[in-house]
């Protein structure tokens, strides 16, 4: 919550209806029927060819992470072939290890690091 407040300047509830309201592509992962992540692609505001990923996770995803780290390319060749000029990851705070983790098994890699509200966030990018 305090990662989505720091980057968009939203409450975390806010933020993920903007995501979701914007993306060409949203999925989620239920364990026992509820919501153990959601996750989709939106445009880039700048360049419409490039898609932006992102993900929310809540604290049941421990129980279907391997699930979601095997099926993620499968999503992403999806994302891709809406968006020809690439992938890039919502910037992810330097504490959330978890997602962190997540893109680079997936197969992101780290491109650079901004700093947003004096918190840094890593970019990455989709290969």
């Amino acid at each position: 919550r305090l990662e989505s407040l720091l980057f968009t300047g939203k409450p975390l509830k806010k933020a993920l209806m903007q995501a979701y309201t914007i993306s060409s592509h949203c999925f989620t992962v239920s364990v026992d029927g509820e919501p153990a992540c959601i996750f989709g692609v939106a445009p880039d505001p700048v360049n419409y060819s490039m898609g932006s990923v992102w993900l929310r996770a809540a604290n049941r995803i421990d129980r279907c992470l391997l699930y979601v780290i095997k099926h993620s390319p499968e999503y992403l060749q999806q994302f891709l072939a809406s968006y020809p000029a690439g992938l890039f990851a919502l910037p992810m705070a330097q504490d959330n290890a978890l997602h962190l983790r997540w893109l680079k098994l997936v197969g992101f890699m780290p491109h650079h690091w901004i700093y947003h509200n004096n918190t840094p966030f890593q970019v990455m990018t989709y290969v």
